[in-house]
């Protein structure tokens, strides 16, 4: 049969052509149009179908279209890109799994299959995937632990995976002039760490970001748990450790705080020893007390348990001596001696390791024993220490010790 123009064909019967069916002239168009009411399952239809009086085999094609195009100027015709049904499996009652397959064409005549769209609603691309406008990927299944949209990202050339092979990567990339040149600024990989096996799948993330023109990889994330970062870290908020939240690092330059939820440098440590931590107060024992030279020879202070248990000196006319170190950083504010009798004096000096010499540092009103004498402030150096001095009347007068009281 041979038409010549545009031809219709609009009864209700099925129209067989053995020889198979071409339209050739300019502008050819085939149209199938559905005069019935349109609904759902209404439309114009194009059926491509195999039937050789024998069931379908899986591979077997059930259909195809071909885009040609002429070659040359004797009408020479080549396939430029062509879509494919093929069966995915024997067809039966039970049984039609079918696919469909996209090609196109690169170089000369050399075609390649570019998308399968097969039975299992998968979508495989042979090649690069771009999306202009993103990628969605949405699961709509009951939401659980296991389920979530899934990206992922696979190596396979028929051969177990080799130690230090890349499973995958995500790459980050911008243009870098109008000619759409892409440049790599980040990006995200995973490498085996051994040859994978049935049971044996360690693998690492490694994170890389570009300097300049320069890529670095700055976190690696290893299959033993290890996070190893190739620069500083910052962190702007909490660290926790074993449970602790951190909210601070201390150094020499700031005052000791003591809490669990800081960590201290060793220059801060250092000044915290030599400080003597968060004490604010430092204890006179009584084996700290000496006897001066105003008792004679051979006078002395002695440690008496026999009644009120204390030191006390051996004569009346002498007085005790007690030296304590102010820890550097810290500040002497206050002085205080106890003993029994609550009228003996006590006066404050500060003394240098380095010279002779006592500084009063004794308020003007004077002290005297069970009271805190406010003393003058006396910061604590590398030189310099305190000199607290009790005046005795009685050989009976009994001093129990006393205390320093710093600040900082």
């Amino acid at each position: 049969m041979k038409w010549i123009g545009y031809k219709s064909l609009t009864d209700i019967s099925t129209y067989f052509f053995p020889a198979g069916i071409a339209v050739k002239k300019g502008d050819a168009i085939v149209a199938i149009t559905d005069t019935d009411g349109s609904s759902s399952s209404q439309g114009g239809a194009l059926t491509l179908a195999s039937d050789d009086g024998a069931v379908m085999a899986s591979g077997h094609r059930l259909g195809v279209i071909n885009f040609k195009g002429a070659e040359d100027a004797s009408s020479t015709m080549t396939v430029g890109a062509m879509i494919e049904a093929t069966c995915d499996a024997t067809w039966s009652t039970t049984e039609n799994g079918a696919s469909l397959k996209f090609y196109t064409t690169d170089g000369n005549a050399s075609t390649s299959r570019v998308l399968t769209l097969d039975s299992d609603k998968k979508a495989l691309f042979s090649g690069l995937v771009e999306a202009q406008g993103g990628i969605n990927i949405l699961n709509t299944t009951t939401s659980s632990a296991s389920q979530g949209g899934t990206l992922k990202l696979q190596a396979d050339d028929q051969a177990a995976l080799g130690s230090g092979h890349r499973l995958g990567v995500i790459e980050f990339q911008g243009a870098i002039d109008s000619g759409s040149t892409l440049n790599t600024g980040s990006k995200i990989e995973a490498i085996a760490e051994n040859l994978f096996a049935d049971e044996e799948a360690s693998t690492s993330l490694k994170f890389y970001t570009t300097d300049s023109a320069t890529e670095n990889l700055t976190l690696t994330l290893d299959s033993n748990k290890l996070a190893t970062f190739a620069g500083a870290i910052s962190v702007a908020g909490n660290l926790t450790f074993d449970s602790v939240a951190l909210t601070a690092v201390q150094t020499a330059s700031e005052s000791f705080a003591d809490n669990d939820t800081s960590i201290m440098t060793s220059a801060a440590i250092d000044d915290a020893i030599l400080k003597g931590g968060s004490t604010t107060t430092i204890k006179i024992l009584p084996h700290q007390f000496m006897s001066n030279e105003d008792g004679g020879v051979n006078k002395s202070e002695q440690y008496d348990d026999t009644g009120t248990i204390g030191v006390r000196a051996s004569s009346a006319d002498a007085e005790l001596y007690a030296f304590v170190e102010i820890p550097i950083g810290k500040t002497a504010t206050s002085v205080t001696i106890y003993g029994s009798d609550t009228n003996n004096v006590v006066e404050v000096f500060e003394a240098d390791i380095r010279a002779s010499g006592l500084t009063d540092r004794t308020p003007g009103a004077g002290c005297v024993i069970g009271t805190a004498c406010d003393m003058d402030d006396v910061a604590g150096s590398t030189a310099n220490y305190l000199a607290i001095k009790v005046t005795v009347t009685a050989t009976s007068d009994i001093v129990y010790g006393g205390a320093v009281t710093v600040s900082g």
